[in-house]
């Protein structure tokens, strides 16, 4: 049974059931990239299933996209950016490189980070020190250098933060 789903943000951990036989190719895009005829908020901490056209499309604003296969990535995303389907916004590398938004206020850079990301730049940034503390754990590294590393407070914090 084959099936496309938009994964959207995770804000916490949870099972995903997943059955023996199941294989999955995924395509990760850089925070700010967003699937135009979809609300970001809808695959939040979840996903969305989109509709198939047949065993091997899926439906997409009105267009049957062929699903592709691991060597067909590059040409699938470049048919989804010829077809305008993942505008990216340009607000979400200006907050995330610290630079300022010119011509725009404070609360509306937070809305369309938010917009365009799924969550607030704060839920943000604690996912991402955890993930990366996560994975300098997992490559070896001692809890106090992950500690500084990832700008915690302390051993409790981290834990704490990787608990949630």
């Amino acid at each position: 049974m084959v099936q496309v789903a938009l994964v959207g943000p995770v804000t916490e951990a949870a099972p995903a059931p997943v059955p023996l036989e199941a294989e999955f190719l995924g395509v990760p895009f850089a925070p700010g990239t967003l699937l135009s005829s979809l609300l970001l908020g809808q695959a939040l901490n979840g996903g969305l299933t989109l509709p198939l056209a047949s065993s091997r499309a899926f439906w997409l604003n009105g267009s049957a996209i062929p699903i592709p296969r691991e060597d067909e990535l590059d040409a699938f995303v470049a048919c989804l950016l010829a077809r305008g389907e993942l505008p990216h916004s340009a607000v979400v590398p200006h907050v995330l490189l610290g630079l300022p938004v010119e011509d725009q206020s404070l609360r509306t850079v937070q809305r369309q980070f938010q917009h365009a990301t799924g969550l607030s730049y704060r839920r943000f940034e604690q996912i991402w020190r955890a993930s990366e503390a996560a994975r300098l754990l997992q490559a070896g590294n001692a809890i106090a250098d992950v500690v500084v590393l990832c700008r915690y407070n302390d051993q409790p914090h981290l834990t704490c933060a990787l608990r949630r």
